[in-house]
Parts: C-alpha cells; sequence; structure tokens
C-alpha cells in the first residue's frame, strides 16, 4: 500500500507519498517512513511529477543529523 504522510517547515505542511510500486514493504524507506514520531526531523529525497497537480514522491528518509 501507497504510504501518505505530512511534513511541516517554515509554518507549512506538505503530504508526501512513498509509493509501493517504487519501495514497498520490504524497502528501508518504506520502515523508516513507518516509524517516524511526531516532531521528528528528517532529511529527505524523493522527486516530483505533475498528475492532476504536484505530486512528489520519497525515495529516502532519515532523521537529520
Amino acid at each position: 500500500d501507497d504510504l501518505y504522510f505530512n511534513v511541516s517547515c517554515n509554518g507549512e505542511t506538505y503530504t508526501f507519498t512513498v509509493e509501493s510500486y517504487l519501495c514497498d514493504n520490504s524497502t528501508d524507506v518504506y520502515k523508516a517512513v513507518t516509524s517516524l514520531e511526531i516532531g521528528q526531523t528528517v532529511d529527505m529525497e524523493g522527486f516530483l511529477y505533475w498528475y492532476e497537480g504536484a505530486n512528489p514522491h520519497i525515495t529516502s528518509v532519515k532523521a537529520a543529523e
């Protein structure tokens, strides 16, 4: 299943997606997103494509250092 999660930065909240066909539940990014905690600072990587609006897809998540 796809994962949708919200991230806030500078007072704005954004919704991101981990697409299961790119990063299924066996991948590190899927596991990292499911273990995120409210208030945690993270570094993320991904790509953006346009389909009926902007669609950001995350391919890497890790705790910020």
